[in-house]
């Protein structure tokens, strides 16, 4: 088996991408994450890659934005963490909230958050 040295490059936006190649593959790395391309493959997902940094470089600035409001419909639960307890979620449903945790995917109401 012929390997190359891996070439190695940075990214801006989150860490160190590296590409080995083998024969006709090509291993691309984003931190613990490897993906396995076919030479034909690459220009494609090249591709993806840049206009997935496109589209976080533009919404970076929203996520920075303290004080987004999100406008959950009826029967849509918002969770937050416990501003007392980081253990404890708080779930507000229906204009109800209520402090609580996560046992088996389904949220456990410890007691009701009054307001």
């Amino acid at each position: 088996m012929r390997t190359n040295k891996a070439a190695t490059t940075t990214n801006k936006l989150r860490g160190v991408v590296t590409a080995k190649k083998e024969n006709s593959q090509e291993d691309l790395s984003f931190g613990s994450v490897t993906i396995k391309l076919s030479n034909n493959q690459k220009p494609s997902v090249h591709k993806n890659i840049v206009a997935g940094q496109m589209a976080l470089e533009r919404a970076k600035k929203t996520f920075a934005q303290v004080g987004i409001n999100i406008n959950a419909g009826q029967g849509i639960p918002l969770f937050h963490a416990d501003p007392n307890n980081s253990d404890i979620l708080v779930r507000t449903l229906n204009g109800r909230s209520h402090r609580g945790t996560f046992e088996n995917g389904k949220f456990k109401v410890i007691r009701k958050v009054h307001p």
